[in-house]
């Protein structure tokens, strides 16, 4: 029988492999690869901005702004080994 962690830690390696391929195409301008990221993180952008200013009509605001930053990131991949996790 497996073990359920050894099944969990499988499946985010393929999760991560798939998202670091994701990430790379959409460094290299892939538009279509873009979209992946942007589709996956609105939800979860917007569920945690929409706790905080308590339905504030700032939140699409916030959300817009969170999520601009984190696309235009993708083409400037931080050092992990210089600023932590």
């Amino acid at each position: 029988m497996r073990n359920i962690s050894d099944t969990r830690r499988r499946e985010a390696t393929v999760d991560s492999q798939h998202w670091r391929g994701t990430v790379t195409a959409a460094q290299s301008g892939d538009r279509q690869a873009l979209d992946e990221p942007v589709t996956g993180w609105l939800p979860l952008v917007y569920n945690i901005v929409g706790r905080a200013p308590n339905g504030h009509a700032d939140v699409d605001d916030i959300v817009q702004e969170t999520m601009l930053r984190a696309v235009g990131n993708l083409g400037s991949p931080r050092d992990r080994t210089a600023s932590g996790p």
